[in-house]
């Protein structure tokens, strides 16, 4: 783990979860796309506890952990953001983006904790799992929620709104928003994971300096 830690980035071996489901991009990955681009880095929240046995609502009130916090640390020393960093409003994802940004400000966006929630999502989760659930949904195999879909192009319409032109900027949320942005773009194939402080890297279109909503 000390490489991890020492140079701010998630090894290639978290691009396989401990389930073998495959995932996004790694820190390093998104990092490295957006390397003479401008856009946005779409990350999930750094790590936190296990959800295993806690009620749905006391999640959203889960904190990162002490290595998560060490990885949003070092991992905000080596980004190089010109534009504004984001956050869902969600504390998790707040202290990575203040932890990635520690002299800047944090603005928070509702789109970036879109997704299906309540009581029958939370029901098909432990009755199916949460991989085949979102599997569904990506798909749209699922009636009565909001679609990926209509999450991604929420999120993609503010961050159009919110971003500068020609900047790198940084958008912390959770694992199904990344999905279901990754999926719209058509850059996602068979993964259904985001490792922590992973995701994606938003390029935004160069002549017009927007995001590509549709």
């Amino acid at each position: 783990m000390k490489d991890h830690l020492e140079f701010g980035i998630i090894s290639a071996s978290d691009k396989q979860n401990e389930n073998n489901i495959s995932c996004l991009g790694t820190f390093h990955d998104v990092l490295l796309e957006s390397v003479g681009n401008q856009g946005v880095l779409l990350l999930r929240h750094s790590d936190r506890p296990s959800f295993d046995g806690m009620m749905q609502s006391d999640r959203d009130a889960v904190s990162i952990t002490h290595l998560g916090v060490e990885k949003a640390v070092h991992a905000g020393r080596v980004l190089n953001v010109t534009g504004i960093v984001m956050s869902s409003p969600v504390p998790r994802c707040l202290e990575t983006a203040k932890h990635l940004s520690p002299d800047g400000e944090v603005v928070t966006l509702d789109a970036l904790c879109g997704g299906p929630r309540g009581s029958e999502w939370s029901s098909m989760k432990e009755e199916i799992g949460w991989y085949e659930s979102i599997r569904r949904w990506l798909e749209e195999e699922l009636e009565g929620y909001v679609t990926a879909r209509e999450v991604a192009e929420k999120l993609l319409r503010k961050l159009d709104e919110t971003c500068l032109p020609d900047r790198i900027s940084v958008a912390v949320s959770h694992d199904q928003v990344i999905l279901a942005v990754a999926n719209h773009l058509g850059i996602r194939t068979d993964e259904l994971a985001v490792p922590f402080l992973g995701g994606i890297f938003v390029v935004q279109t160069p002549i017009t300096s927007r995001f590509p909503i549709v």
